[in-house]
């Protein structure tokens, strides 16, 4: 799980909606402290407009903790104005991505 997790910021990261899509499962939610997104092409559709508004933006994992079928991971989010404390918490579901919620400290 913790790879999958990693793979996940590393996608997220190259700004890559064809690597991201291969991670995440086909009824994967997204929620985060400004909007939510249902279904694997509204959520590819919410980053790409995260991306597009924040074009140097990237995130810096600091640590993953794993707990049944959940990671939590600690990341730093870079703006290239700001640095955002955030919790992203990942629910896994047959080697896939279905939750993700985030939370900003």
């Amino acid at each position: 799980m913790k790879q999958l997790a990693l793979n996940y910021f590393q996608a997220w990261n190259a700004q890559d909606a064809d690597w991201l899509e291969k991670l995440l499962h086909i009824e994967v939610s997204l929620q985060d402290w400004e909007a939510s997104a249902d279904g694997i092409h509204e959520v590819i559709l919410m980053n790409k407009g995260i991306w597009e508004k924040v074009p140097n933006i990237r995130a810096e994992v600091i640590s993953i903790a794993e707990n049944n079928d959940r990671c939590m991971c600690q990341l730093l989010i870079h703006t290239g104005t700001e640095t955002l404390e955030v919790v992203d918490v990942l629910s896994i579901y047959n080697g896939a991505i279905k939750h993700i919620k985030a939370y900003k400290g």
